[in-house]
């Protein structure tokens, strides 16, 4: 578990940035992205939002964590306890609206090339919809969309190629 806490709460002056659930889960256990999340959540100076569905998402990650044997019931409720409490209060948490489902549905016909996951495209089109201006995950190819819908993707795993449209 980290020592130090995500930064939700303060202000900042780099833009609203929307944080993937693959991008919080570093900040809340070590895992080889997480370094890279820290720094994405520095740079962003607390600027950050994700949507209504992180905190599942959060929790599937715990349990396969769990059942994996890398952490105990109990600290798994504490980590998503956490999460919960870091959150609350928010204006961080977007909501899934009837136009950001009508967005997926539009992002799963015209991106036929990319092999997409139904929450990812959630995601993206949570962001889109919402007006954010940055996309932050630990998901190569969920990057690689948000890049090809015109977002300002940062995949957590290195730099995307500049211009790649797919």
């Amino acid at each position: 578990m980290h020592k130090r806490a995500p930064s939700w709460r303060q202000g900042g002056k780099n833009g609203i940035r929307y944080y993937d659930t693959s991008a919080v889960l570093p900040l809340y256990i070590d895992e080889p992205a997480t370094e890279a999340a820290q720094d994405a959540m520095a740079r962003d100076f607390g600027q950050l939002v994700t949507s209504v569905l992180t905190t599942v998402e959060l929790r599937s990650g715990l349990t396969q964590y769990q059942r994996e044997g890398v952490l105990t019931a109990s600290q798994a409720d504490t980590i998503y306890e956490r999460v919960q409490r870091d959150l609350s209060g928010t204006p961080r948490r977007l909501e899934l609206t009837h136009e950001v489902l009508a967005e997926s549905v539009r992002l799963l016909k015209t991106q036929v090339s990319l092999p997409l996951r139904t929450l990812d495209v959630l995601h993206v089109a949570t962001c889109l919809r919402y007006g954010t201006s940055g996309f932050v995950t630990n998901d190569k190819q969920q990057a690689r969309l948000a890049q090809a819908v015109g977002l300002d993707a940062h995949w957590l795993g290195g730099s995307l190629e500049l211009g790649v449209h797919l």
